[in-house]
Order: C-alpha cells, then sequence, then structure tokens
C-alpha cells in the first residue's frame, strides 16, 4: 500500500489549508517554518478576512512525528493557534501530524484541532500543509514598548514580519520571548491609505493593534493613539504609538502601552572604518 507520507520528492510550494467551523481557510501570504531557541513555529495567513494558523513545537526530529496538541500554558509538545479579527484562541485538543523531510528542508503533514476561548470555539478541520523550513530569522526591524499594568515588561524584538493584504492593509507584526512558557506578540493593521505625521485614535476596525499574551488571552486598545512617520508600505514602514487596553479574553486584566513603535526595516549603521594599516 502507497504511503503518501513517505514521498521521495516533496512539493517545493508553500500551502496551508483547512476549514474553520465549515469556512474554507487557503494561506497564501505569511508562510513561516523556522527554528529557534525555543522550538519550532509554522504558520500560514488567509489574507481576506484576516486570519491566521500558527503551531508551536517544541522538539521536530527527522521523518514522522506526530503530536497531540495542547494548551500552550500547560507545556505540552505542540499547540495550535487560531487568529482571526481581534480574537487569538488556543487549541484545547486535537492532533498534528508532521513529516519532516530534512535532507531537503521540507515539511509536509496535516493537523485538526478544537479552539475555545470564552463563548468563541473554532473547530479547524481536514487541516494540510507543505512548507520550505527558514533559516533563523535575521535582525531585520525593530519593535519595541514598555507594557505596565497586568503585564510588566519591556518588549523589543528585532525581527518583524510585515504584510501587505489584498484589501489595501499593512499587517506589521512581532513575537517577543522571555523563555519557553512567556511568548507575546504586537500587531498593527492598518490601511495602507492612512496619513502619516498625523496622530490617530485606535478603534477596533480601521486602524487597529493588538498585544497577545500566547498563553492566553489578548489586549485591544481602548484608548490611544498612532502615529506614521512614513507612507505605510510593506518595503517601509515606522510608526510610533500608544494605548490603553483591557484583557478581552477574560476581561479582568488590563495594561498600558507606552512608547510602542515599529521600525522596518532595520536603520543602517555607519560602516565602521575599513582602513587597512
Amino acid at each position: 500500500m502507497n504511503n503518501s507520507n513517505q514521498a521521495d520528492t516533496p512539493v517545493t510550494q508553500n500551502s496551508l489549508t483547512a476549514t474553520v467551523n465549515g469556512e474554507s481557510f487557503v494561506a497564501t501570504v505569511g508562510f513561516k517554518c523556522i527554528k529557534d531557541e525555543f522550538g519550532w513555529t509554522f504558520a500560514g495567513t488567509h489574507p481576506s478576512p484576516l486570519s491566521f494558523i500558527d503551531f508551536h513545537i517544541k522538539s521536530i526530529k527527522s521523518g514522522r512525528n506526530e503530536f497531540d496538541l495542547t494548551l500552550y500554558d500547560h507545556h505540552g509538545d505542540a499547540t495550535g493557534f487560531y487568529f482571526a479579527g481581534s480574537s487569538q484562541v488556543q487549541s484545547n485538543s486535537g492532533r498534528l501530524e508532521i513529516n519532516y523531510f530534512e535532507a531537503v528542508n521540507r515539511m509536509e503533514g496535516s493537523f485538526h484541532f478544537i479552539a475555545k476561548s470564552g463563548n468563541l470555539e473554532y473547530d479547524i478541520k481536514d487541516g494540510k500543509y507543505a512548507l520550505t523550513v527558514q533559516q533563523e530569522p535575521l535582525a531585520n526591524g525593530l519593535a519595541a514598548a514598555k507594557i505596565s499594568g497586568s503585564l510588566n515588561l519591556d518588549f523589543e524584538a528585532k525581527t518583524v514580519d510585515i504584510r501587505s493584504l489584498d484589501n489595501g492593509r499593512i499587517w506589521i507584526g512581532a513575537d517577543y520571548r522571555l523563555n519557553p512558557s512567556e511568548w507575546y506578540r504586537m500587531v498593527l493593521n492598518i490601511p495602507d491609505t492612512l496619513q502619516p505625521d498625523i496622530e490617530h485614535p485606535f478603534d477596533d476596525k480601521k486602524i487597529m493593534a493588538f498585544f497577545y499574551d500566547m498563553s492566553g488571552g489578548f489586549y485591544q486598545p481602548k484608548t490611544g493613539m498612532i502615529k506614521l512617520l512614513c507612507k505605510p508600505t510593506k518595503e517601509h514602514f515606522e510608526a510610533d504609538f500608544q494605548f490603553e487596553s483591557e484583557f478581552l479574553i477574560p476581561s479582568n486584566k488590563q495594561i498600558q502601552l507606552r512608547e510602542g513603535k515599529f521600525r522596518f526595516p532595520a536603520a543602517k549603521t555607519p560602516a565602521a572604518n575599513s582602513s587597512k594599516s
């Protein structure tokens, strides 16, 4: 009997598809398949309406791997995340299969999981993916903020993920990890026509920001402002921002985000004196 999981030559294009509560999810941008000091992350983005599926896995060996998907803060071996609009929900139960073709830097497999939080529930079925393993991300920009309130930390990341969406919007985000259990994500989602050099108030439909605590729940601005320092494109993005937010799931926490900034690409440093003696 043929076992397609043992294909000699995996396909070379990236893909990630599934159904979410009966609706089709087809990733066309934002593909990620990276190993860092905390494990593996792979993902894909469905651009309109914006939603994405992420997986975090502690360790993957060459060949066939199978994982039960659990909540991230339960310290299991693998967790699935589903993001849609302002919601971010973790896998409560499910299964992830990975075939790692290490010699050609490819992963293929399947997944399904149930993600629940509060009154939100997503049934992700018939998931399939094929992804090229990427090199460890380079320092390509800056994302920084000072967080106080229910969380207290200085967020700083030098790897920025920026996407130009089909609906005339720019999505920019970055992850900050202190250790395998503490993982945070900061995101802006704005129109690419937003005027620079003017302070704009955040809202929950047009000019959006999110701060995710990946161990459960997310924050969205209740009040706050953003000021672009240039015309926003996927090649060049600079913004300063701040906001106050309540924890959306559950609603018993709040944060203040100050001195928020995104810079992409990274500022060029002056060349060192290269004169030779």
